[in-house]
């Protein structure tokens, strides 16, 4: 099953930030390389909320993240990600983790798009 992972913002909004498949235990996220790649930390940016939640609720085992200009298409364990997580806050966002590049493992180059 598909799930979608949303988000209460500050002013009470729901924004949706990606989908969870129950079955794969995989959290599905789309990421803007402008706004959600941390060029100092060389890392991509997750909501730590979410994350946790995925993981321990659902059992989650990995995160598949697809760049939105380019398609590439990006794998991490959550293994990895707890091994490596940086954490930062911006405000008026929650508190995010960030997870450099090099630990992400490319699984589709996006050239078929």
């Amino acid at each position: 099953m598909i799930i979608k992972t949303t988000i209460k913002q500050r002013n009470g909004e729901q924004r949706g930030i990606g989908f969870y498949d129950t079955e794969g235990k995989c959290w599905l996220v789309d990421r803007d390389k402008k706004k959600h790649y941390m060029t100092t930390l060389k890392g991509w940016g997750l909501d730590n909320w979410m994350y946790e939640l995925l993981k321990d609720k659902y059992k989650m085992e990995r995160v598949i993240l697809t760049e939105t200009r380019t398609h590439k298409v990006y794998e991490c364990r959550v293994e990895t990600i707890d091994e490596n997580k940086i954490f930062k806050t911006f405000h008026p966002h929650r508190l995010q983790i960030f997870i450099p590049a090099v630990y992400w493992k490319m699984i589709d180059d996006g050239k078929d798009k």
